[in-house]
């Protein structure tokens, strides 16, 4: 049954992003890295400007053109960002470390920890 939804949930990927993004917004907080906020005047302001304003005035296109093009650039970035994570997160090689429950940090320093956690995709390139 995955290859009926599957395509529809992968291809609303970045607007799952962006929802997170507003939660964290929202929370004033990355995980638990604070943020600086911007004003809801200035967050609309920039969105309005950077995702319709500016591409309405550059490619003097229509509204419903822009808008479609939006949609379409977001499907294809969802899919993009799908497979780009499956593809990290469905391998045996690496180790999927978390911090314990009581402590703050990892036990391994980050050199380590970022060499065994990230998959080779040049394994035996030259």
């Amino acid at each position: 049954m995955q290859h009926v939804w599957a395509p529809f949930l992968y291809g609303a990927l970045t607007h799952f992003f962006k929802y997170k993004d507003v939660l964290s917004y929202l929370e004033e907080k990355n995980d638990k890295i604070p943020m600086n906020r911007m004003t809801d005047a200035e967050g609309w302001v920039f969105f309005l400007l950077y995702r319709c304003v500016v591409p309405l005035i550059l490619s003097q296109c229509s509204a419903l053109y822009v808008l479609t093009t939006f949609l379409a650039c977001e499907l294809m970035v969802s899919y993009i960002a799908a497979f780009v994570f499956e593809s990290n997160h469905v391998v045996d090689d690496v180790l999927y470390e978390m911090p314990p429950e009581d402590e703050k940090y990892m036990a391994l320093d980050w050199a380590e920890h970022q060499i065994k956690t990230t998959q080779d995709y040049g394994h035996g390139s030259t």
